[in-house]
């Protein structure tokens, strides 16, 4: 049996992507969930990740690692810019759930916008993006628009009414090669953003759960 353990902070995101993992990895899989939901709301709040919050975050990825996990995956995109300050202090590999989507869009071409609903997460993301494309020589615009109604709905655990916002708030983009939605709460919006867009949409859980599936496969 392989043990993984998901370190998220929203809870759709908690309730939807281990069956998600699960339907994709055709392995007996022992799957750890931990929920912190104060590293997400705290700080958009605060307007910064703080140097308290770098510390939260560390005891909660040592409470994965203590499962037993041989793979832990950090589901929110608030928490990944830590992680490589993070990664050298934990014997297990950490994955960060949007990597493969932020290596990804940058297949698409040069102009890209980058959409999130929570402050906190949007500028690594698209600094992150402009740091691939630095790190293989390609010349990127990276734009973003921040949806901050949506994630107000989100906290209220209103997911329809988040889910209409961000497509009404987005469904008007156009000159972009691709979208790219920074959070993974926002991923079951894909289908109607690019069917109002119709510009190629990048959502994360699929990317990652690909990226973990390989993972596990190589260390049979």
């Amino acid at each position: 049996m392989r043990k993984i353990a998901l370190l998220h902070t929203v809870l759709p995101v908690a309730a939807s992507f281990e069956g998600e993992l699960r339907g994709a990895v055709a392995m007996d899989l022992k799957v750890y969930n931990v929920w912190d939901q104060f590293l997400s709301l705290d700080p958009n709040d605060c307007g910064a990740f703080t140097q308290a919050h770098q510390k939260r975050l560390l005891r909660d990825i040592e409470s994965c690692a203590e499962t037993g996990a041989e793979l832990i995956v950090v589901t929110c995109s608030t928490l990944t810019p830590h992680l490589p300050l993070l990664r050298p202090l934990i014997g297990v590999p950490v994955l960060a759930m949007d990597e493969a989507m932020l290596e990804k869009a940058l297949s698409y071409g040069s102009r890209i916008l980058v959409a999130a609903t929570a402050g906190s997460t949007i500028a690594a993301s698209a600094e992150k993006i402009a740091e691939n494309a630095a790190a293989i020589g390609q010349t990127v615009t990276v734009e973003r628009m921040v949806v901050e109604p949506a994630f107000r709905a989100m906290q209220a655990n209103d997911p329809v009414e988040h889910d209409r916002l961000l497509v009404e708030a987005l469904a008007n983009v156009r000159g972009y090669d691709c979208i790219v939605l920074a959070q993974a709460s926002m991923a079951r919006c894909t289908p109607a953003i690019e069917a109002a867009t119709g510009i190629p949409t990048l959502a994360s859980p699929a990317l990652c759960i690909a990226q973990v599936k390989q993972r596990l496969e190589v260390g049979e």
